[in-house]
């Protein structure tokens, strides 16, 4: 997807075609394995009551689960570094390129935010604009048929039955479905799961960010739930990125967790929002991120939540998606997971959100 990008971005690689000479990369490959392997035997060691007393950054957790990577370590190689510093560049210079290269969204997905975000959308209209989109039609209808809307044995089969069934929430979901979904990176076997685990992250975090907002604001819901929808766009698109860019400088060479992190955790949601800005969405759905990205911590949200609850909300949801992925791997235990949602900001409600999805589990 990227690859005119990443020429641009190592130009004397792109010239030759040969991998630069990383001696120190390298060694310190070599030594990797093996601190990797001493920490390997050391976490088996560790008893699950020992992990609540080490330092736990949510964060790198969930990277970890995302990239299916148990040992990480705080060592950042050469080949690593270099990758690190191409891609900032290109991120901080060449934002519009990266936009250039995704996939053309249709509008009807703007036309829905737009319809959706003003709180008194015509349903007719609704099923019209997604009637003339004929994958985007199949794919709202193939989302009714799932076991987490369908509730009867009859398969839906029309699209009016299948809005019935899936609602303002579902719609948007099924019509962002197939777009997202071919975003989602196509990489080693190794990072095969991803595509998989970060859907799903943004599917909680739709649905935990409305859930929250409906006791608050909710003629803001069906907004809510778009924001919560595409919150981890940018950090699919970042992935895919440093995938593509691994793979043109080393092919044999795994990126790095860590890096993937500092990267994602600078970038995505800036992304997010400039592509969300870009395909010209709705002011609902863009306050929110912009609101985000102007607080610098966890305080500054909590002091503006009453007047941007949406904002508040998918911070809060877009952690306790961590958190309940997490837990649900066994990655987490009871423990750490409470102790985490009691520093989010609308507590109650997330705790209900914790009980209610832990209970399905």
């Amino acid at each position: 997807m990227f690859r005119k990008l990443i020429k641009s971005a190592f130009p004397t690689l792109a010239k030759s075609q040969k991998k630069p000479n990383y001696e120190a990369f390298a060694q310190s490959r070599a030594t990797k394995e093996v601190d990797a392997t001493s920490l390997n035997e050391a976490q088996q060691n560790l008893s699950a009551s020992s992990i609540p007393s080490m330092r736990f950054e949510l964060g790198q957790a969930f990277t970890n689960y995302l990239f299916n990577s148990e040992v990480t370590g705080s060592h950042v190689d050469e080949i690593s570094q270099f990758v690190k510093q191409q891609i900032e560049t290109i991120i901080t210079t060449q934002a519009k390129a990266i936009i250039n290269e995704l996939p053309v969204m249709p509008a009807t997905i703007t036309d829905l935010a737009n319809q959706l975000s003003s709180g008194d959308f015509d349903t007719d209209y609704l099923l019209k604009i997604i009637a003339a989109e004929p994958s985007i039609a199949a794919d709202v209808i193939k989302l009714a048929n799932t076991t987490k809307y369908k509730r009867g044995t009859k398969d839906i089969t029309d699209l009016k039955t299948a809005f019935v069934t899936v609602g303002t929430a579902g719609l948007l979901e099924g019509a962002i479905y197939g777009y997202i979904n071919s975003y989602k990176p196509v990489t080693s076997a190794y990072f095969k799961q991803f595509g998989e685990r970060i859907w799903q992250h943004s599917q909680n975090t739709a649905d935990f960010t409305q859930e929250i907002v409906k006791r608050q604001a909710p003629e803001a819901a069906a907004s809510a739930y778009f924001v919560g929808l595409i919150r981890n766009l940018g950090e699919m698109v970042l992935f895919q990125l440093m995938v593509e860019a691994f793979s043109w400088v080393d092919p044999d060479c795994r990126p790095n967790a860590l890096v993937l992190k500092q990267i994602i955790d600078k970038y995505s949601l800036k992304l997010t929002y400039i592509i969300a800005k870009t395909w010209q969405l709705p002011e609902s759905v863009l306050l929110p991120l912009a609101v985000q990205i102007k607080a610098t911590n966890v305080t500054q949200l909590m002091s503006v939540k009453d007047k941007h609850p949406v904002a508040a909300a998918n911070y809060d949801a877009n952690k306790l998606s961590q958190l309940i992925m997490l837990r649900q791997s066994q990655r987490i235990d009871d423990v750490v997971l409470e102790q985490e949602t009691n520093k989010l900001i609308n507590v109650p409600a997330t705790r209900k959100i914790v009980e209610k999805y832990m209970a399905i589990d």
